[in-house]
């Protein structure tokens, strides 16, 4: 029987083009609280990670083979706190769980404006469980 190897690919999505931003951006998105929608065709500038917590891969899913892709939603607030997070995409409640929880961890450089202000600011990152 050959052994399966676990990687856990975590991908950090930024919005490099301006066509990502704008279709992130559209005129009925909303964030909670004060945060505003990221956008780059502002001159906004992203938010960066400098901590980083990996996503635990959960055991049952690992030998179930269950794979995928979580897309979140976060709040990152004008200190660099992650502050709400929210599921757009959920392959398996276990990979989910597991995504928020670390997420919810991390700190990042906070978004600022054209003009330097750090705000509140809504960002979508995905999170790949992947077997390998």
């Amino acid at each position: 029987m050959k052994s399966r190897h676990v990687t856990l690919v975590l991908i950090f999505l930024t919005m490099v083009s301006l066509a990502g931003a704008a279709a992130i951006s559209g005129p009925d998105r909303t964030c909670a609280g004060e945060a505003m929608v990221f956008d780059e065709a502002q001159g906004m500038t992203a938010p960066e990670a400098v901590y980083k917590e990996n996503p635990a891969f959960p055991e049952e899913a690992r030998k179930e083979g269950v794979s995928g892709l979580v897309v979140l939603e976060v709040v990152i607030d004008r200190t660099g706190t992650v502050d709400d997070v929210s599921v757009l995409d959920d392959p398996d409640p276990r990979l989910t769980a597991a995504a928020v929880k670390a997420i919810r961890n991390w700190r990042f450089s906070p978004a600022r404006t054209a003009d330097g202000k750090a705000v509140d600011v809504c960002y979508e990152l995905t999170v790949n469980f992947a077997l390998k």
